[in-house]
């Protein structure tokens, strides 16, 4: 049998064996084997599910996922193509058998329970769940009588900006119009779990607004549910989720809150400074070579940067005033590397911070702002989570 419970019962769970080396995905085993009172409503124990392709060759598309979600949380889902978040969401609502693990939904396995909880889940596929050549009307109608739900179609259709498509035919509808019925078809029945794959690709800014209003929706009058998104866009995740985690290979390589996760596993800060022109030559004639390994240098090399860099003399001033703004800064620092030179005499350089020095170096920062004439920018950042994501 290609689908089994990796638990033979539910109150086993707490067997669920510590055998993965990554700390996100041993935080959820550990939710998960410390859940004696079932309060988490979504757990997802050890699923692994693999493709088989010609020529004896397999695909891994979920490695032992393990993911539990408290009441009434949001969870986003991010990652590249192929990293297998269509295929968790599958393996959830049983479109395909997972090989092994077991999925508890509101206390129920999906296995042998999942009749009990169908009607509790809102589910908009990547692919529409429309048929084209039934009218907008009809495709509302079908789907209202199928879940059981008490509505007319013309207050579900107002309610997803879709009325003046009521006698449209499916298959005339454009590609975002396809994904607006998709998704009212997922939410019309208040669902306990919301299950939503790239539920915005190719719809306008004003029909995403619509969805997110919807979603924000359920949450009126203590109405509680669980969500589980799969976007590109980290912007909705930050918007939408309370939770977001990064997919890759099937199986997370993190999870937790954005700002958290930002920090967490954040490289440092980038700090860029300008000064004024301090040569007579223009900005954007000067030519130079920068002599520094790998682009960059460790703090201690500062002092004597001057001498390592070949350069042409109207680059001298701003290697001096340079050095002289970085041992200012120095003692907050664990860590400071000059990652480029610009052709306009700007410096962009990565800063690990010491996490106690951290609210002393942004007022040194902004003091410089205010008091050195020589500086006419400088700015510190921290590097997006989408960016830091993508790196791992």
């Amino acid at each position: 049998m290609l689908c089994y419970s990796f638990l033979s019962d539910y109150n086993d769970l707490v067997e669920v064996p510590n055998n993965n080396n990554n700390q996100y995905i041993l935080n959820e085993i550990n939710k998960i084997n410390n859940d004696n009172k079932n309060e988490l409503t979504v757990k997802l124990i050890g699923i692994k599910k693999t493709y088989w392709i010609c020529c004896n060759k397999n695909i891994r598309a979920i490695n032992n996922l393990y993911l539990g979600l408290e009441n009434n949380e949001k969870f986003g889902l991010l990652g590249f193509n192929g990293s297998g978040k269509s295929t968790t969401f599958k393996t959830i609502t049983k479109e395909i058998l997972y090989d092994s693990g077991s999925i508890y939904l509101f206390g129920k396995n999906t296995e042998t329970q999942f009749n009990d909880i169908r009607n509790c889940i809102g589910y908009c596929p990547q692919e529409n769940p429309i048929f084209d050549y039934m009218k907008v009307r009809e495709i509302i109608s079908f789907y209202l009588d199928l879940k059981n739900i008490k509505g007319s179609t013309e207050e579900v259709c107002e309610r997803f900006g879709l009325t003046k498509f009521l006698d449209t035919y499916c298959v005339n509808l454009s590609g975002g119009n396809k994904r607006k019925l998709s998704f009212a078809i997922a939410l019309m029945c208040n669902p306990k779990l919301l299950l939503l794959d790239e539920p915005s690709t190719g719809v306008d800014p004003e029909s995403r607004r619509i969805m997110w209003k919807n979603i924000m929706n359920l949450n009126k009058n203590g109405n509680q549910f669980n969500m589980i998104l799969t976007t590109h866009s980290m912007a909705t995740t930050y918007f939408l989720c309370d939770t977001v985690s990064w997919l890759k290979s099937g199986n997370f390589l993190s999870i937790g809150n954005p700002e958290k996760l930002k920090i967490a596993l954040s490289a440092g800060y980038k700090l860029n400074m300008k000064f004024v022109q301090l040569s007579q030559q223009t900005p954007n004639e000067a030519t130079y070579e920068i002599a520094l390994n790998d682009a960059s240098k460790t703090i201690k090399d500062f002092n004597v940067l001057v001498n390592n860099i070949k350069m042409i003399e109207n680059i001298k001033p701003y290697i001096i005033e340079f050095v002289k703004v970085i041992n200012l800064i120095k003692g907050n620092c664990l860590e400071i590397a000059l990652i480029r030179i610009n052709n306009d005499f700007s410096f962009e350089v990565n800063l690990k911070i010491i996490k106690e020095k951290q609210s002393a170096l942004f007022t040194q920062i902004l003091d410089m702002k205010n008091t050195n004439n020589l500086l006419s920018e400088i700015s510190i950042s921290m590097e997006s989570l989408e960016n830091i994501l993508t790196k791992l």
